[in-house]
């Protein structure tokens, strides 16, 4: 996508939508302001879109719905993170899209909403009126300035068949990781927080993730990779049960994961090719060439769970390695400029964004390494 392509509307053309938290025992909180659908490039099919979500704390003026809410893009604090959501779906799935990070973003808005309350007050404990999950929120959560949740162009479906003229569901690579780089571009342009964000991606989303850190060269040809746009590269990389090597997924899944083959083999092609010299040039653990930029990249964690049965444990220790050898990163050591770490999380494939706990701890762990603000 060209960088004419880009659209770029003011913060108070967009439709704010108030978010509220509601408790039998106190009165209606405001938590947020949302804007979603938002179309990140000029004549966007209908997945080339994003949500946007502002916490309270960083309105203009923080009152209930019937208020104006004023959401601004000045310049962001040394310390203040976005966090970026990548949904997973097999590069293909019309039914996962960024909705699927709502559960877990509604945690953290109650986490960020007590936090925010403490920090105005005496002491350190959870604000009324935000449920129960309040008792894993951090001081280090008042510095995440805004999320947002990307859909994509996804490849076609076999069981969701779609026209053969609808962009949105024809996919071929390298478009899914061009759309995230605009959408990053379209972020990064409007609210002005340059590399300080944490990328966040589940699944084939873990794969793009990583695929916006590496060079183009590796993603397309030299006339595709000259058209896709330039964005700052994260401060983190957050990876979910990720895919990291295909050619590996498909050959070397393993006894567990055997049943799958075929289903692997079909999406890839769907999304790649069936060309495998092309899985291998743009899979992250086989990537020699990365663009890191000063401390861009700082860490990166790759959670993955024993009890996935649609993706083998072994593609997180891949990418590991990948990171180790090739790229100076040191293991799980907060003393080094660049450090990977692998973390064990619960339950099968989509349980972590499904139930949304998990998926929140996981961001308020990386807000807080990367700030240095743990829990009291």
């Amino acid at each position: 996508m060209a960088h004419s392509d880009f659209i770029y509307p003011a913060l108070e053309d967009l439709l704010w939508q108030p978010g509220i938290s509601r408790s039998e025992l106190y009165p209606p909180q405001l938590t947020s302001c949302s804007a979603r659908n938002i179309p990140y490039v000029k004549s966007a099919n209908a997945l080339q879109t994003l949500d946007i979500c502002i916490p309270a704390s960083r309105l203009d003026n923080c009152h209930l719905p019937d208020q104006r809410h004023t959401v601004h893009s000045s310049a962001s604090k040394n310390e203040d993170l976005w966090i970026i959501y990548i949904h997973g779906g097999a590069w293909r799935d019309p039914k996962v899209d960024c909705k699927s990070f709502r559960p877990a973003q509604l945690i953290l808005l109650e986490w960020i909403a007590a936090a925010a309350k403490a920090s105005s007050e005496s002491g350190f404990g959870p604000g009324p009126g935000f449920g129960t999950t309040t008792k894993e929120y951090t001081r280090s959560l008042n510095h995440i300035a805004g999320l947002a949740s990307i859909n994509y162009s996804l490849s076609p479906h076999p069981d969701y068949p779609t026209d053969s003229k609808d962009s949105s569901r024809n996919a071929k690579h390298p478009q899914h990781v061009s759309d995230i780089l605009s959408a990053l571009a379209y972020l990064q342009h409007l609210f002005n927080f340059g590399s300080r964000y944490i990328l966040v991606g589940h699944s084939c989303g873990a794969t793009l993730a990583m695929q916006t850190v590496m060079s183009h060269r590796h993603l397309s040809s030299n006339e595709q990779a000259s058209r896709m746009p330039y964005v700052e590269k994260p401060i983190c990389v957050l990876g979910v049960n990720g895919l990291y090597d295909l050619g590996n997924l498909v050959h070397h899944s393993g006894t567990k994961h055997a049943s799958h083959t075929a289903v692997y083999s079909t999406f890839l092609a769907s999304a790649f090719g069936a060309d495998e010299t092309i899985w291998a040039q743009v899979s992250p653990a086989r990537c020699s060439d990365y663009i890191f930029q000063g401390r861009d990249m700082s860490l990166v964690m790759l959670a993955r769970s024993k009890e996935d049965t649609l993706v083998p444990n072994d593609q997180a220790e891949m990418m590991e390695k990948t990171l180790v050898d090739t790229h100076r990163f040191s293991r799980g050591s907060l003393d080094c400029a660049r450090t990977v770490r692998i973390v064990e999380i619960n339950g099968d494939h989509d349980e972590v964004w499904e139930k949304g706990v998990q998926l929140a701890e996981l961001i308020r762990s990386a807000v807080e390494e990367l700030v240095g603000e743990a829990s009291p």
